[in-house]
């Protein structure tokens, strides 16, 4: 369908399904052990113990323009391609390891926004800061997600 490192494909898609899978969690399943785990996660990266569930994906996001992904586009994926993709994905043993079922129509715009995106330079000089320097707060508590069609 398109040839794509995998590892860059997953660092792409990473933060909107994250982003996808917590606001859904959020509509869907509120009592989830799973939003637990984004919480923990969250405080983690952050280093913020009173961090909120969504701060994980805040974080992953920046770490993605900072690391300057490739959007999907750029290996070649186009819109024509999104719907026999996430056709296959929901037929794939690998979203039976997601903590919640995504619609067709959420990996849709999944997909779609991960279509369009370029990738960004990192908005300073110098190499990006490390995980370790960025753990110990968190800057990211302003940052709008927006996903489409979900939340």
């Amino acid at each position: 369908m398109f040839n794509a490192p995998h590892g860059a494909v997953c660092a792409r898609l990473l933060p909107y399904v994250m982003e996808a899978n917590v606001r859904t969690l959020q509509e869907r399943a509120p009592d989830a052990l799973a939003l637990a785990r984004y919480r923990e996660v969250a405080a983690i990266l952050t280093g913020d113990a009173a961090a909120k569930v969504i701060d994980d994906v805040a974080w992953i996001r920046e770490l993605s323009d900072e690391l300057a992904i490739p959007g999907l586009s750029d290996y070649g994926l186009t819109p024509s391609c999104i719907a026999p993709v996430v056709g296959k994905a929901m037929l794939s043993r690998s979203m039976q390891g997601n903590p919640i079922t995504l619609t067709e129509m959420e990996l849709t715009a999944l997909l779609t926004l991960c279509v369009v995106i370029r990738a960004r330079s990192p908005n300073r000089e110098g190499p990006p800061s490390s995980v370790a320097d960025r753990s110990r707060h968190s800057p990211f508590s302003s940052v709008p997600l927006g996903f489409p069609g979900i939340g």
